[in-house]
C-alpha cells in the first residue's frame, strides 16, 4: 500500500466527512464535471530519511488536502473534519502503512470567482515507514 491510500483511508473513516461529501473524494482533481461539496488531496513535497551506512526506512510527505463548497460556511465546515480525521494521528497502521505521526501545518481559504466556489487548502506533514 502507499502513502497516498493511507491518507485516502484516513479522510474515509470519517463518518462525518463521508456525510458531508459522500464518495467525493478524490486525489488530484475531481470527477468532471465537478460536484460539490467535495475534497481533493495530492502530495506536494516529500523526502527519505538519510542513514550514514543505509537509511532507515523513513519517510516524510507534505500533502495539501483542499476542501470546495458553494459557501464558506460550508467550506469551513468540512475542513474541520479533514482537521479532524487527519492531525495527531499517531503510532498506527493504515493500511498497511505505518505511519508514526500526521499534522496539521497550514491552510488557507480562497474563493474563484469565475466558477463562484469557495475552497481551502490545508497542509498536513506525514512521517512514516515504507510497508514490508
Amino acid at each position: 500500500m502507499t502513502i497516498h491510500e493511507a491518507v485516502l483511508a484516513l479522510l474515509q473513516a470519517s463518518g462525518d466527512l463521508i456525510g458531508f461529501v459522500g464518495d467525493r473524494i478524490y486525489p488530484d482533481v475531481m470527477d468532471e464535471p465537478p460536484v460539490y461539496p467535495s475534497v481533493t488531496f495530492q502530495k506536494v513535497d516529500g523526502a527519505d530519511a538519510r542513514g550514514a551506512v543505509s537509511n532507515p526506512g523513513l519517510r516524510r510527505a507534505v500533502f495539501q488536502v483542499s476542501t470546495w463548497a458553494r459557501s464558506r460556511l460550508e467550506v469551513a465546515q468540512i475542513a474541520a473534519l479533514v482537521k479532524t480525521a487527519m492531525d495527531r494521528k499517531r503510532k498506527v497502521s493504515v493500511v498497511g502503512v505505518p505511519i508514526n505521526d500526521c499534522f496539521y501545518d497550514s491552510d488557507v481559504d480562497l474563493y474563484d470567482p469565475d466558477v463562484k466556489i469557495y475552497f481551502n487548502h490545508m497542509s498536513f506533514t506525514i512521517h512514516y515507514r515504507e510497508p514490508t
